[in-house]
Parts: structure tokens; sequence; C-alpha cells
């Protein structure tokens, strides 16, 4: 919880930077990032800008995902109660969500999503990686 005040309570620059850094390490470590499909959009992240159009769009972004039809990697939820999910579901929502027009928001976002393509067992180094990438956190 302390992370997402430190978050809310910095500018929009660093909730762009925050959001498109962990875009790309999500897609890295769901091997997502060299998918074909996703690269005009993969290209405006490495420059440290949002995802240009049409990949502001959550609806495009899925179909570009099913057309490409990428292995799922079942990794353990961070929260306790639940079971595992796909860390690649989790990794697209970062494209859209990099391009949000609300920066808090995008940010956010990008950080739940982190915490989920981490799982339980990485979570926290995930943050604690975040954290040492933005000092002012």
């Amino acid at each position: 919880m302390d992370l997402e005040f430190a978050i809310a309570a910095v500018d929009d620059d660093l909730h762009r930077r925050i959001a498109v850094w962990s875009a790309v390490r999500c897609l890295r470590e769901s091997g997502l990032l060299d998918l074909t499909p996703f690269a005009p959009a993969v290209d405006a992240l490495r420059r440290g800008d949002p995802p240009p159009p049409p990949f502001d769009d959550a609806g495009h972004c899925w179909t570009v995902f099913e057309e490409a039809s990428p292995a799922l990697t079942p990794v353990l939820s961070p929260l306790a109660d639940e079971g595992t999910h796909a860390a690649q579901h989790w990794a697209l929502m970062t494209i859209f969500h990099a391009a949000h027009p609300d920066s808090l928001v995008a940010a956010l976002g990008n950080v739940v999503s982190l915490a989920f393509v981490s799982g339980r067992d990485g979570y926290r180094e995930a943050f604690a990686e975040l954290r040492r990438r933005f000092p002012e956190l």
C-alpha cells in the first residue's frame, strides 16, 4: 500500500516513466517483448513513450494477442486466496494501460500487472527493483 501512495504522490512525468518501465519489464518477463505484432507498441515503450494507436485500445491488443496465440505461462497469484494466472495476459494489459490518458491510472495499472506477472514468489523483488529504478518513490 505504501508503494501505491508513493506513486500517487509523484508527478505525471514519473507516472508515465513508471508505466512504461513496468510494461517493458512485464513484456520481457512474460516472453512477449519480441512478439512481432506488438513491435510498434514495444518500439514506443523502449523509447520511453506510451504505445501509439491502435495499441491504446484494449480490444485491439486482445485481438492481436489472440491471433498471435503465444504460449501461456501459469504464475501463482500474489494474492494468497487465488490460484494461478497467465503471465502473458497481465503483461498484455500493460500495453494499453501505458497509453491511458490518466498518468496515475497508467502507472498503478502497470504496477498491479507487474505483481501478477512476477507472481507470489517474485512480486516483492519486482517492487524492490521498481523502487531502485525510481528512487523518488
